[in-house]
């Protein structure tokens, strides 16, 4: 299971999230896909792949990680990750799939445009 503390000022809120899904292959297929196409040398047939591993990974991170505790967020947030969650970019995880091209990234809902991280 992956433990979510939520503490602020009037209250404390302890959220159990069952490890129901393989959160190192999706924070691995996330980083590839923000990277990947960086490393290949922008080989542009990997422009769309790398593009929907990234929307796949940063979508279901939000949605298990993040959407259970979502009512209880503040604007201003400090997140403390642990082991691999270390390495999630929390600003790029995905509120909602994106509709269209996966590569049209400034019409995507990211969490980090909602919260200040």
């Amino acid at each position: 299971a992956i433990f979510v503390f939520v503490v602020r000022p009037d209250t404390f809120a302890l959220m159990k999230i069952p490890k129901d899904f393989a959160l190192d292959s999706l924070v691995n297929q996330l980083r590839h896909g923000i990277y990947g196409f960086y490393r290949a040398n922008r080989i542009p047939a990997l422009y769309a792949q790398t593009a929907q591993q990234y929307t796949e990974a940063a979508t279901i991170l939000y949605d298990k990680l993040i959407a259970p505790v979502q009512p209880l967020l503040p604007k201003r947030l400090y997140i403390v990750p642990d082991g691999v969650l270390g390495y999630v970019p929390f600003e790029a995880l995905l509120m909602e799939t994106p509709v269209g091209k996966p590569y049209n990234f400034d019409s995507h809902r990211y969490f980090g445009k909602e919260h200040i991280i």
